[in-house]
Order: structure tokens, then C-alpha cells, then sequence
């Protein structure tokens, strides 16, 4: 198709790229491979726009099975932001960084001792930052896990912690609601949870019933747009987007798309791709404002799979 640009093409072919953060024409993410047998290296690369030259924003090279997390980021007009981990012999530090894409001038918003406190999945809409932490104050073991929000707009603001039970990580922001993960602490941070919507006008939090998990934890790494919040299930069987606006879900029923409520959601596009991994079923769902996209296995062996996506209705 015309209309399918190539954003960036990894000269080096035995390497990977994990997904992007995406705003507009700009990206943002984390290529990685092992040059030889004793190492691995990951590069966080930025992209103004399809066909533009590939900033390389971090670098780094650690001996292979080392302990490390590569950068995760978050992109809104012209912030970028990401959790970074850096190591120096036995000490790691953990940090967010924020690049004003105008003038590509980086600012560490916070720094810490990564056996102190971990900064994990900061998420952006315009000013508003927010951000989870793991922070090993009360509990060495598993540390409790908190959701902040910062406006980046105002030079002097504090962090305002929007949890309040030390169970959440994974946040999401759009406008006026953010959504997270709630597990219990014995649980790792990665495992699966809860969606919790939390408002920020109102200070208000619930839990949503989202895939009939209002009591179990089966879901991670939600997000929210304009109108919708998706999650990735435990059971790959089931695929639905939450509406904010009836507080009803929408299930996806089946390979062809039939919708349980009838809103008129139109499949926008199919193209075949081969996965290495996967058992079938719908696999990474993820949301972009108003674009909801997965992976769709037509053979349940993984084999060949479907990159399907759906645009979905703004607020009324």
C-alpha cells in the first residue's frame, strides 16, 4: 500500500525492537541483540518522523544474563520521558529522564538507588506524567508499589500519589482518568491484576469489572484513551475494550469480529504476519487513543497470525 511508510529499518538484521511509544509522526523505543556470545546491547532510539535520521537517545552493553531492564517510554507532543536502569559495577540507579524534543534537552525528573526505589511505566498526556514506583522502604522482599502524577508544566511540583493501598504499577493517562494495575504485593510487579480508574478531578478510584475480573487477577499493562480502556488478559480467549462513557464492556467474539452489543465498529485493516511465539487466540492487545489493535492467531498454533485493528467511536 502507498500509504505504509517504513519509520526505521535496523541495519544490523539479527536485532529486535520492542514496541513503540507513538505520538503522531514521532516514535519512540528499544532495540536490543547479542553482537557475540559474551554480551548484549540495547540502544533507545527516537524517530522525529517516517524517514527521518534515528537518534540514538541511550546506550548500553552489559555482560550476557546480567541483571537489566531496558528503557520504557512515553511520548505527548514534545515531551518524551522514560524509565531508565543504569548499572556501574555492583550499584544501579534507577531514573526518570525527560527530553524536550524541541531542543533535545534532557532533565532527570528523579533518581534513586535501585534497591531503594525503582521508577517503572511512566505514561504521558501533554503535561501530565504519571509514572509507577516499587519502593522497598516497608517491605525489602516485594516493596509496596505506588501510582504518582506530575504536572511537568510546573517547574516546582511534587509527585501526588494517586493510590492508597500500595498495590498498583502499570499506570495509564488520558485526560482526566488514569487506569492501573492493582495486584497484592506478593505478587511480582510484572504478574497479572486489576483494573483500577482512578479520576483526577474527582480524587475518586474504582475497580472495574472489566473481562469479569472485578474479583480476580487476570489482566495487565491497561491503557486509556479518549473514550476506551483495553488490557491484555491471562486468557488469550477473550478480547474487549471497556467503555467509559456506559461503563459497559465491549467483547470481540470470535476471529471475524462479531461485536456483542453492535456499535458499529468496522475491522479497518488485516495483514498476515508470522509469530514466533503463541498458542492461538488474541495476543497483546493495546490501545492508541483511539486505535485499538491485537494480534489474532487464524490457525491456533502461533503460526500465522493476524495484525487486525479496529478505530474506535470518540466521546459523544
Amino acid at each position: 500500500s502507498d500509504s505504509i511508510e517504513t519509520m526505521y529499518r535496523n541495519p544490523q538484521r539479527n536485532r529486535g525492537i520492542m514496541l513503540p511509544a507513538l505520538d503522531g509522526g514521532r516514535a519512540v523505543f528499544t532495540e536490543s541483540g547479542a553482537p557475540d556470545e559474551a554480551y548484549v546491547t540495547w540502544n533507545l532510539v527516537y524517530v522525529a518522523d517516517a524517514g527521518a535520521k534515528p537518534v540514538t537517545l541511550e546506550h548500553a552493553r552489559r555482560p550476557m544474563g546480567s541483571p537489566g531492564i531496558v528503557p520504557q517510554p512515553t511520548i505527548s507532543g514534545d515531551r518524551l520521558v522514560y524509565a531508565l536502569q543504569t548499572i556501574h559495577g555492583h550499584r544501579a540507579t534507577s531514573s526518570l529522564v525527560e527530553i524536550d524534543l524541541r531542543t533535545m534537552e534532557r532533565t532527570v525528573l528523579a533518581e534513586s538507588n535501585f534497591d531503594k526505589l525503582e521508577y517503572w511505566y511512566p505514561s504521558l498526556d501533554g503535561d501530565r506524567l504519571v509514572y509507577g514506583t516499587v519502593e522497598y522502604a516497608h517491605d525489602k522482599t516485594n516493596g509496596e508499589r505506588h501510582v504518582y502524577l506530575l504536572d511537568l508544566s510546573q517547574r516546582d511540583a511534587k509527585p501526588q500519589r494517586l493510590d492508597t493501598d500500595g498495590e498498583a504499577s502499570q499506570p495509564s493517562i488520558y485526560g482526566d482518568t488514569v487506569v492501573w494495575k492493582s495486584a497484592p504485593r506478593s505478587f511480582n510487579a510484572n504478574n497479572w491484576g486489576q483494573v483500577i480508574r482512578y479520576s483526577i478531578s474527582k480524587g475518586t478510584t474504582d475497580r472495574l469489572d472489566y473481562l469479569g475480573e472485578r474479583t480476580g487477577y487476570f489482566l495487565m499493562f491497561p491503557r486509556v484513551g479518549p473514550r476506551f480502556v483495553a488490557a491484555e488478559p491471562s486468557d488469550w480467549t477473550k478480547l474487549a475494550v471497556w467503555d467509559l462513557e456506559t461503563d459497559t464492556q465491549i467483547t470481540v467474539d470470535g476471529p471475524f469480529f462479531a461485536l456483542s452489543n453492535n456499535i458499529g465498529l468496522e475491522l479497518a485493516a488485516v495483514e498476515y504476519y508470522r509469530l514466533v511465539r503463541g498458542d492461538g487466540g488474541f495476543i497483546r492487545p493495546s490501545l492508541g487513543r483511539d486505535v485499538f489493535v491485537w494480534i489474532a492467531a487464524t490457525d491456533f498454533t502461533g503460526s500465522l497470525s493476524q495484525i487486525r485493528f479496529v478505530r474506535l467511536p470518540s466521546p459523544s
